[in-house]
């Protein structure tokens, strides 16, 4: 009864970094810029 338990706690804990890692990295992969650049903007005149 143990160990099939402990097999799949092993089993969920090697998994879970890698589910968690491709979720944030497919969340980074996917994000939009938060806005676009504007070209009118002059940083000359509003220091």
């Amino acid at each position: 009864m143990i160990q099939p338990l402990r097999r799949a706690h092993r089993i969920v804990w090697r998994l879970l970094p890698l589910i968690l890692a491709a979720i944030v990295a497919a969340g980074l992969w996917w994000r939009q810029d938060p806005a676009p650049p504007n070209p009118a903007f002059r940083w000359e005149t509003n220091r």
